[in-house]
């Protein structure tokens, strides 16, 4: 089962973006829910802070595994940063990294410029936390 939504460049989209998880991923198991919404919420809040309108969540369902990719409409470039201990920024892509089981950013198409995604497979969350 694939499921989209557009979010607004705003704030708000970000807490919306999470209920949008929730509610798609209301079938998987908690912890699992819990890393995809983390990392769900650290893309969008990255298409927010770069992306230069719009953003779009797809998610793909599949009985062990959930792909999600975050479109926006930014030509940054996406990588990993090191922040310092001090720094407030930086570490979404980071925590995507660490949980996600494989992650990367797409090619631009007609629509959006980027896009980012990470796919997670159920069976991982449930044996990291046993």
């Amino acid at each position: 089962m694939i499921v989209r939504r557009t979010f607004d460049k705003t704030n708000r989209s970000v807490p919306a973006a999470r209920r949008f998880a929730t509610t798609a991923l209301s079938e998987m198991p908690t912890d699992f829910v819990d890393s995809v919404i983390l990392m769900i919420s650290e893309l969008a809040t990255n298409a927010v802070q770069h992306g230069r309108s719009r953003f779009e969540v797809v998610i793909d369902c599949q009985p062990d595994a959930v792909q999600v990719t975050v479109f926006d409409q930014s030509r940054s470039e996406v990588s990993p940063r090191t922040p310092a201990v001090t720094d407030i920024h930086g570490r979404g892509l980071q925590i995507v990294r660490v949980l996600a089981d494989d992650w990367g950013v797409g090619a631009p198409n007609d629509d959006w410029q980027k896009s980012v995604w990470f796919t997670l497979r159920v069976a991982d969350t449930e044996s990291v936390n046993r």
